[in-house]
């Protein structure tokens, strides 16, 4: 049964929950819409999440000549454009602002090529709300898509390292300019060619293929590359503007975008950071992604982006997350961490960590707890893991328990 079902609405196209099409909630957008005083014309859905959706878009203006522009649009991503459009309750002014900091710099960084760029971003008044519209190039389909489209569900090993690499540069970049990524990288990784899942944090859903191919396709010709949109009526009793009339399936990417040639890749998504010093956000990293501090704590920071990190590179090179990703609370967490790295520090077995809720006791005083410091982003480039053949190397021999203890050691 579709997502996209409720007791009053019904479609047949998977999709974001229809009873979110509300005050706060998500905007109805459909094929042909205009956003931004007609400049952006909507093709096709590149997907959606919790915190909004992803559109195609075709750029009426060849040049672009507009102050919240951060990099050359006529020469970097063509006439096409990636919409995300956020829910109404959620502004995405913070976002905007890291973007712009991580553009600011003296000198190239090795990691500014595997993180989405940012073009422009306004606002969009409708039924439902105020919405933040992030405008930005257009990249592929996210690993999960992909490794769904290999064989044992995993990237092959020449590109699991790529990935690897551009993940790690780009989160070393990230916390080169004092900010923390905050979350998950396996969702987020792209192929530079859509945004999906709208994440916010550090897995394989927010790292994307990165490639030109549909970026660059003449307007006439765009439906030759992705196909026509498919869509399906919206089913509901008392239809009212704040609904879609059709729901869209998200465009499935060719094989082509990401099997052919050396394919690169990208992190997007930065809902969730912040700079150091300043308090974190309420934490959305998907549950077998989260640091143990994010756990105990309720605390995190550039560590934290470092045990993310090692659970998405094992994630990349095995095909799967190094604890069970169908865990559904910390305590469970908890007990995989027993069971893949062995007992507790003892600060942490002398004290009752969960309550009958699974909530972590307000009484637990972990700050007294000392921990060898996690290694930083930019010398793992440095290491076995992100050196060519290795990610094949080790899904060949099925050293995955040996991967797991060395990427996650505390």
């Amino acid at each position: 049964m579709s997502t996209a079902h409720h007791s009053e609405f019904h479609c047949e196209i998977e999709g974001e929950a229809l009873n979110r099409y509300k005050h706060g909630g998500y905007h109805p957008i459909h094929i042909g819409d205009t956003l931004n005083g007609g400049r952006y014309t909507i093709h096709h859905k590149l997907g959606w999440g919790g915190y909004g959706t992803s559109w195609l878009a075709y750029d009426k203006r060849s040049v672009l000549n507009d102050t919240l522009t951060l990099l050359d649009w006529s020469q970097s991503f063509g006439r096409y454009a990636a919409i995300k459009v956020s829910v109404s309750e959620l502004s995405d002014s913070w976002e905007v602002e890291v973007h712009r900091h991580l553009a600011k710099s003296e000198f190239p960084h090795l990691g500014r090529d595997a993180i989405v760029d940012l073009f422009q971003d306004f606002t969009l008044d409708g039924p439902n709300g105020t919405h933040s519209c992030l405008v930005t190039e257009v990249l592929g389909p996210s690993v999960p898509f992909a490794t769904e489209r290999f064989s044992d569900n995993r990237l092959p090993g020449r590109m699991a390292w790529q990935a690897i690499r551009d993940t790690t540069k780009a989160l070393a970049l990230v916390h080169s300019k004092g900010i923390v990524y905050g979350g998950s990288c396996l969702g987020l990784l792209l192929f530079p060619a859509a945004l999906t899942d709208i994440l916010i944090d550090l897995h394989p859903g927010n790292v994307l293929f990165a490639g030109d191919k549909l970026t660059k396709q003449p307007h006439i010709d765009i439906s030759k590359v992705i196909g026509r949109p498919v869509r399906a009526d919206v089913h509901v009793t008392h239809y009212s503007a704040s609904l879609p009339k059709y729901m869209i399936e998200p465009i499935s990417f060719p094989p082509s975008s990401y099997r052919d040639g050396k394919p690169s890749f990208k992190l997007i998504d930065f809902g969730s950071s912040f700079f150091l010093g300043q308090t974190p956000p309420k934490m959305r990293c998907p549950l077998p992604f989260r640091a143990p501090e994010a756990v105990m704590k309720r605390d995190w920071g550039m560590a934290a982006d470092i045990w993310s990190l090692g659970c998405t590179i094992f994630s990349l090179v095995v095909g799967y997350p190094p604890f069970d990703s169908m865990l559904n609370t910390e305590k469970e967490l908890l007990s995989e961490w027993i069971a893949s790295l062995g007992p507790l520090p003892e600060a942490w077995n002398t004290v009752d960590l969960f309550g009958d809720t699974g909530e972590s006791s307000p009484n637990v005083h972990l700050a007294e707890y000392k921990v060898t410091p996690r290694t930083k982003a930019r010398p793992i480039l440095k290491r076995q893991i992100c050196r060519n053949g290795y990610a094949k190397r080790i899904t060949t021999t099925k050293r995955s328990h040996t991967l797991r203890k060395a990427i996650l050691k505390r």
